[in-house]
């Protein structure tokens, strides 16, 4: 369980790592339940933690169910496309059952059980790239940007451009929102794909500022990326959300 806390096999092996620590976990509880040495009141404790997280995990469920499938819209779905010519970065636009309200600093859990035999039982976080609203202002489109390394990112790239809409389910959004509304200049860096979290910081900032709603009058975004090719195709991407202006050099 101490291995699994530690940053570097979490990065490799994110899942891996999460459902083993989960496991440890369930045989821990067993193993304390079976030992002869413990008192009623002890296990009591442990009907009692172990019950607050079934009716947790039931509750995360059914919000899960309610906000990704509507009687008139079925399914949320997700389509993927590839964003550079080596599929170094895909873009995974979800078309949402239920509206949301997305604000710039957020992520959101990702379901995608049709994208492979594993992904079935993960799910992963991805920061919000951009989203687009409706006439009503409502959230019905998220963009994420996504760097396929391996596991579910790398069978998310086999699906680049496939023009299948995946069955898909967002559990979120989290994280709190970034306010910059009193910001007169606001100056963000990003590295290669680390652009997909300061995107929406742009987006939102000048958003609020069309609708008066913030002091902002300058957005400058210092942006560094591996190579030319990468940089034309992200920002024809950037340019189609609508998201923000931005002078870019290699």
């Amino acid at each position: 369980m101490a291995l699994s806390a530690l940053p570097f096999p979490r990065y490799f092996a994110y899942e891996t790592f999460l459902w083993t620590h989960r496991a440890l976990a369930v045989l821990m509880m067993c193993s304390l339940w079976r030992y002869d040495g413990l008192s009623g009141g002890m296990k009591l404790f442990l009907l009692v933690g172990l019950s607050a997280y079934v009716l947790t995990s039931c509750c995360r469920l059914a919000r899960l169910i309610y906000h990704n499938y509507s009687f008139r819209g079925g399914w949320s779905r997700c389509s993927v496309f590839a964003r550079t010519r080596d599929l170094s970065a895909v873009e995974v636009r979800i078309n949402l059952a239920r509206p949301v309200h997305a604000r710039s600093g957020q992520y959101v859990f990702l379901w995608l059980p049709g994208v492979s035999l594993s992904a079935f039982v993960q799910f992963h976080p991805f920061s919000i790239a951009w989203w687009h609203n409706d006439v009503d202002g409502k959230t019905r489109e998220l963009s994420l940007l996504v760097k396929p390394q391996h596991g579910l990112t790398a069978h998310l790239a086999t699906h680049a451009n496939s023009q299948r809409k995946l069955l898909a389910a967002v559990d979120g959004p989290y994280g709190k929102p970034i306010n910059t509304s009193a910001y007169g200049t606001i100056l963000l860096f990003a590295s290669d794909m680390g652009i997909a979290g300061v995107m929406a910081v742009a987006k939102e900032s000048m958003s609020m500022r069309h609708q008066w709603k913030s002091s902002t009058r300058r957005v400058y975004l210092i942006w560094q990326v591996n190579n030319r090719g990468s940089l034309c195709s992200l920002l024809g991407v950037i340019k189609k959300s609508r998201s923000a202006y931005a002078t870019a050099a290699p």
